[in-house]
Formats: structure tokens, C-alpha cells, sequence
């Protein structure tokens, strides 16, 4: 559900967000979020990039490199695309990058838009080894042409994987 508002928002016009950390008193567990600007693929749909990671307790620590985080890709367009190949792959350089916990979901209503969310996770210590490359990333959904992650958008994801070593998730 957040990341249904927070997508939104994203549409509205905001083009970063910085890590967003949110308590559920209920749970005890904190989930810690950033989101990218949408941007047109490959395949001419917008999607947006989002992180996450999450711990039980209230107050904010230190992730340690063992720790997950969620790597997901929210696609928008007018029909379903990835309800038979929904899988997600990322390369840096001629490297595959380890991914696990692969999911999808999609909320789409015939005759309109479509929302469907790719979801993969790595270890914090995966995403810390191929951020210190300089090789390019390059993400593929399904079986679509893969598609490059910017400069500042690899820039984006070592903010957050800072955010997470430093205590303030």
C-alpha cells in the first residue's frame, strides 16, 4: 500500500526522494524506502525504481552487509507485460548480479492503466560489491530488451546503501 501512494506521489512531479523511514507499531518493524523519478524503458513504458529494506524495532541502526534489500521496478502502461516472463536480471559489466526472493504483482483493470511491480532482492554486501564498480548496470525484465541504470542513478542507490550502513534507518 505505500508503495502504491508512494508512486503517485512520484508521478506528481517528484523527481528523488531520499530514504523514507516508516514505524509500524503494530508490526515493530521499520521499513526504509527510496524512490527514483519515473522513466520510459526500453519498450516506451514509464517505470519507476524503488529500495527498500526493513528491521524489527523502532530505533534507527546500522545494516549490516548481510542484510536485504528490495529492488523493485514498478512498470505503468495499458496492458499486463510480464505475466508470463517476470522475472528481473541485473548485469555490471559482462557480471550477473546475484538476485533472490523474485515476485510480481500487478493491479490492472481492463480498458485502462496498468501497474505491475517487479520485486528481486540482494544482500546489502552484493549491492555494496557492484556499486564499487565501474562497470555499467544494466537491468532486464522478463524477456525485453535490458535497459542501463544512469550514473545518478547508481549514485541514487549507493545513497541508500549509505543511509543503511550509517544508523539512520
Amino acid at each position: 500500500m505505500f508503495l502504491t501512494f508512494a508512486f503517485a506521489v512520484m508521478l506528481a512531479g517528484q523527481t528523488r526522494e531520499h530514504p523514507q523511514v516508516t514505524y509500524d507499531k503494530f508490526e515493530d518493524l521499520t521499513a526504509i524506502q527510496a524512490m527514483l523519478r519515473p522513466r520510459e524503458s526500453p519498450n516506451k513504458q514509464f517505470i519507476v525504481l524503488a529500495l527498500s529494506a526493513q528491521h524489527g524495532g523502532k530505533a534507527p541502526r546500522s545494516f549490516s552487509d548481510d542484510a536485504v534489500v528490495g529492488f523493485t521496478v514498478a512498470t505503468f502502461g495499458t496492458e499486463q507485460r510480464y505475466q508470463e516472463h517476470h522475472e528481473v536480471k541485473m548485469m555490471c559489466g559482462d557480471e550477473h548480479i546475484p538476485l533472490f526472493a523474485a515476485s510480481s504483482s500487478y493491479d490492472c483493470k481492463k480498458g485502462e492503466n496498468c501497474i505491475e511491480f517487479l520485486h528481486v532482492a540482494m544482500s546489502l554486501a552484493t549491492m555494496k560489491k557492484f556499486l564499487d564498480r565501474p562497470d555499467p548496470w544494466e537491468v532486464r525484465l522478463g524477456i525485453e530488451k535490458p535497459f542501463p541504470l544512469s550514473q545518478s542513478e547508481r549514485a541514487w542507490m549507493a545513497e541508500f546503501v549509505e543511509f543503511l550502513t550509517n544508523g539512520k534507518g
